[in-house]
C-alpha cells in the first residue's frame, strides 16, 4: 500500500545532506562517521514510521471523498428515497466548500498543529460518513457533505506542510510523490473494498447474479443494506486510524517517541541547516542578479544591439 525510498535513494540523500553534515562537525573522522549513521538511522525512522502513516491518512482521506459513488451503484439515492439530482447537488455542495475553505483549514492546521488538528478532523468525518447510513432527506445528505468538506478541506497542505518539518528539500519531493500516490491506491482499493461489501450483502435480495439464495435471506435477516455497510466499514477505519493518530504523530522532531536523544537533535539540527542554506542560496541569487543588473546599468557598453543601430539611424 505504501512504498518507501530505496537504498540508493538513501545513500543520494546522504550525500546531499554532507554539506549540512560538514558544517555542524569539524571533529575528527570518526565522529563524521557517526554522524553519517544517525542521519541513516533518522532517514530510516521518518520512512518506516511516519511516512507510512501519513500516507495512509492520505489514502483513507481519499476514501471518504469517493465513497458515495460507490454507495450509489449499491442503490444509495433509491433506498433513501432521494433523487440522483439530489445526489449531483450534494457533490456540487461538498466541491465548492471543499475548495473555498482550503486557506481557513490549512491556517486552521498550522495554528493547532497536524498532530491534534487532523486526527480530530478525521474523527469528525469518518462519524459524519457513518451517518450517511440514516440519510432520509435532501437537505440532510447535503448537510453530511458539507461537513464532510468542511473538516477536509486544508488537510493536504496541512500534511504537506508537517512534511517538511521533517525532510529537506533534497528528499522531500521523493516522498512527497509516495504520499500523493495514496490517491490512486485509495481509487483501486475502493473498488476492491466496494466489491468485496456488495457481494457480501447485495442491494437486494432479487437483485440477479450477486449472490446464492441462502447469503441472501442471510442478509435479508440481518436488515444491512450493502451502501450501509460500506458507509460504516469505512468510517469505522477512519475513525479507528484516527484515534491512534493521536498518539502516533509527534508535534516535531523534537518531540519524537521514535527518536532517541541524538537522533531528535539531528532531525532538529538538520533541518535548520537546510532552511540556512535555502536562504543563503537565495540571498546569493538576489545579490548575483543585482550585480549583473548594476554592471549593465553603469558600464559604457550596457546599451543593447538594438539600441546601437537606433543610434546609427539617428546620425
Amino acid at each position: 500500500m505504501v512504498g518507501v525510498p530505496s537504498g540508493e535513494q538513501y545513500e543520494l540523500d546522504a550525500r546531499r545532506s554532507q554539506p549540512a553534515m560538514e558544517a555542524v562537525h569539524e571533529e575528527p573522522l570518526h565522529e563524521s562517521v557517526e554522524q553519517q549513521r544517525v542521519h541513516r538511522r533518522t532517514l530510516l525512522k521518518l520512512d518506516f514510521v511516519l511516512l507510512p502513516f501519513l500516507s495512509l491518512l492520505f489514502l483513507l482521506n481519499s476514501l471518504d471523498k469517493s465513497n458515495i459513488g460507490n454507495a450509489e451503484t449499491a442503490g444509495f439515492t433509491h433506498d433513501a428515497g432521494l433523487s440522483a439530482q439530489d445526489l449531483n447537488t450534494s457533490l456540487a455542495f461538498f466541491f465548492a466548500f471543499f475548495v473555498a475553505l482550503q486557506p481557513l483549514g490549512a491556517a486552521l492546521g498550522r495554528r493547532y498543529g497536524m498532530a491534534r488538528w487532523v486526527p480530530a478532523c478525521m474523527t469528525l468525518w469518518g462519524l459524519s460518513t457513518i451517518l450517511h447510513i440514516w440519510v432520509r432527506r435532501r437537505w440532510q445528505l447535503i448537510l453530511l457533505r458539507v461537513i464532510i468538506a468542511t473538516l477536509e478541506a486544508g488537510f493536504y497542505p496541512t500534511t504537506v506542510s508537517y512534511l517538511s518539518l521533517f525532510y529537506t528539500r533534497y528528499e522531500f519531493a521523493v516522498r512527497l510523490g509516495i504520499f500523493y500516490g495514496q490517491t490512486a491506491v485509495a481509487g483501486a482499493l475502493g473498488g476492491v473494498l466496494s466489491w468485496a461489501v456488495f457481494s457480501h450483502f447485495p442491494r437486494r435480495p432479487d437483485a440477479p447474479g450477486l449472490l446464492p439464495p441462502e447469503s441472501s435471506n442471510a442478509v435479508e435477516s440481518i436488515g444491512w443494506k450493502s451502501w450501509e455497510v460500506l458507509f460504516l466499514i469505512e468510517g469505522c477505519m477512519t475513525m479507528v486510524v484516527a484515534f491512534v493518530g493521536f498518539f502516533w504523530l509527534p508535534h516535531d522532531a523534537d518531540t519524537a517517541w521514535f527518536f532517541n536523544a541524538g537522533e531528535r537533535r539531528w532531525a532538529e539540527q538538520r533541518i535548520r541547516l537546510d532552511r540556512d542554506a535555502a536562504a543563503h542560496a537565495s540571498a546569493s541569487r538576489t545579490r548575483r542578479r543585482s550585480s549583473q543588473v548594476t554592471e549593465q546599468t553603469t558600464s559604457p557598453h550596457g546599451f543593447s544591439h538594438d539600441d546601437e543601430h537606433d543610434g546609427e539611424a539617428h546620425d
